[in-house]
């Protein structure tokens, strides 16, 4: 058996101390939730006169079309209302200073943008007539589906996303309604009716979050959104339903791109959701195994020993199962060293090979981060958004730094013992398979 040596990072190699912490204090914020069931956080932040905007509204369980259908209104939802044209609303929305976006992930239907304080009005009026006055024309749509499945062809041929959907595939089987990108044919095969259907269904107020962080009167915003949005009703409950895929895959399995002169390992553990209260332990962990630049994967296989282009290590979500995820870009040829160096490096810190040097980094450098992700309006209202989302409550923006400072080094150490042991992963490796097999033993494909 070929096997790899673990060394620990040369101290030169982590960050320098941090300058005097600003501990962050929410801004006033009002948080009501308006009689149709939405719920609105409307934050004071004049620091430029700009509204930042956001939307969640919650997706149902997944099914095969679910996906296609999602993406097709998103890419219709914004370009007409029942009541203004495409060149109404581009006129109406450049007026107002404004853009808003529309996004879909596998959650989630999400709404996003900015507009000038004076603005916002303009566009809180927009939003709400394309949310209750949809207007699905058969041009738009056409539309839609060639661009979705140009997108598609775009995105499928990336490498990366190859081999995120082969670890989905042999983590949880060949499920169609789990695939990161619809079928072409499924999306080619979604009709108007569909879509309106999915509008219905989605597109209402219970369950679904509204935020708007900027030069605003929190009060008097959201008094005017209750005016405006008397005609969005629910009918029933929140769509939003809990899902958690089969963990069906064991071992790593190779998987074959003929030709590909880079392969990708990537690797996948169970992980608790965000809202354990072992998460501070499990981030600050995931930072000193892959998550920056000073970590202890990108320092031994990028900077020591050249085997990878990108190394990290996050954490992710499918639906509602939860993972922590080793992922690495890598030559063919120097493929089976970087999977054993891993390995190595893994069985180290798992063994307590985490030194007080790397855990305090790791949690100086999530510190900072998190300074800048709540530094602006964008920033602000992004982090809140998904703070909802992960099922936090807005406070948590203001604690989460807190419980980071206090957070000893042991629970640290404990987070990587627990839940990057090399016994709990499975994953693919994808590459050039006739190449790879030669130099992969089955050692390196049974953690």
């Amino acid at each position: 058996m070929v096997t790899a040596t673990a060394t620990r990072p040369a101290p030169a190699r982590l960050l320098p101390a941090l300058g005097p912490e600003r501990p962050f204090r929410m801004p006033e914020t009002v948080d009501a939730v308006l009689p149709n069931g939405l719920r609105v956080l409307a934050v004071r932040s004049p620091s430029v006169p700009l509204v930042e905007v956001r939307v969640r509204l919650p997706l149902p369980a997944p099914e095969p079309r679910l996906n296609a259908a999602a993406q097709i209104l998103c890419s219709l939802l914004l370009r007409r209302t029942a009541g203004r044209t495409p060149e109404a609303l581009d006129d109406a929305m450049g007026r107002a200073g404004a853009s808003l976006h529309c996004a879909t992930d596998e959650r989630w239907l999400g709404i996003y943008g900015s507009a000038t304080a004076a603005g916002l009005p303009v566009v809180l009026d927009v939003l709400v007539e394309a949310l209750v006055s949809p207007s699905h024309e058969d041009a738009d749509l056409d539309l839609a589906r060639r661009r979705i499945v140009e997108k598609i062809r775009v995105t499928r041929a990336q490498p990366r996303v190859f081999a995120r959907e082969a670890l989905r595939v042999h983590r949880h089987g060949d499920l169609p309604a789990l695939r990161m990108t619809p079928d072409e044919r499924t999306v080619a095969g979604i009709t108007a009716e569909q879509v309106l259907a999915l509008h219905q269904q989605v597109l209402r107020p219970r369950g679904a979050l509204l935020v708007l962080v900027g030069d605003i009167d929190p009060h008097a915003v959201v008094h005017h959104l209750e005016t405006i949005t008397r005609d969005w009703r629910s009918s029933g409950t929140s769509v939003r339903s809990s899902y958690r895929p089969p963990l069906t895959g064991t071992g790593i399995a190779l998987v074959d791109r003929p030709g590909a002169v880079q392969s990708q390992v990537v690797l996948a553990a169970p992980a608790p959701p965000r809202t354990d209260p072992r998460f501070a332990a499990l981030n600050v962990a995931t930072m000193v195994v892959g998550g920056y630049f000073s970590s202890r994967l990108v320092t031994r296989l990028r900077e020591e020993e050249g085997l990878a282009y990108r190394v990290d290590a996050g954490l992710d979500e499918v639906f509602d199962d939860s993972s922590v995820v080793i992922d690495v870009d890598t030559a063919t040829d120097a493929t089976a060293r970087a999977a054993r160096l891993i390995r190595a490096e893994l069985d180290d810190l798992t063994g307590g090979g985490a030194s007080e040097e790397e855990i305090e980094s790791a949690r100086r450098y999530l510190l900072g981060m998190t300074a800048i992700g709540l530094g602006s309006q964008s920033a602000l209202a992004t982090a809140l958004s998904n703070a909802v989302g992960f099922g936090h409550e807005p406070h948590w923006l203001v604690s989460q730094p807190e419980e980071l400072r206090r957070l000893p080094h042991a629970e640290v150490r404990a987070a990587i013992e627990e839940f990057y042991a090399p016994s709990r992963f499975t994953g693919v490796i994808t590459g050039d398979a006739a190449r790879l097999s030669d130099t992969l033993t089955p050692a390196d494909l049974t953690w």
